[in-house]
């Protein structure tokens, strides 16, 4: 087995927010916590608009989770995109983490 680990950098968390902010609203309404149970009970934009207020580590802590959610999708997507380059790949598991 081949280990493949990347960095990324300068991730543009507002376009996160546009694109998944019904997912994230539908992951917090069932969270145990308050604030976040609170916070999907908003209107989307205005939900949207304090996401985008948060500070870059929240930013960052909420898109690791977001793709750690999505790691099924993204593996699909890179031995899609692999094959197509005529490389033939199956990625057993991907991991988001904060560094």
């Amino acid at each position: 087995m081949i280990r493949f680990c990347f960095d990324v950098s300068e991730v543009d968390f507002n376009a996160l927010i546009d694109k998944f902010v019904p997912t994230l609203l539908e992951n917090a309404a069932k969270s145990d916590d308050a604030k976040l149970r609170a916070l999907a009970a908003l209107p989307q934009g205005l939900a949207a608009g304090m996401l985008k207020s948060l500070s870059d580590d929240k930013k960052e802590e909420l898109a690791v989770s977001l793709l750690s959610g999505y790691k099924d999708k993204i593996a699909a997507m890179l031995a899609d995109e692999a094959l197509r380059q005529g490389i033939s790949v199956k990625i057993d598991d991907i991991r988001a983490d904060r560094i």
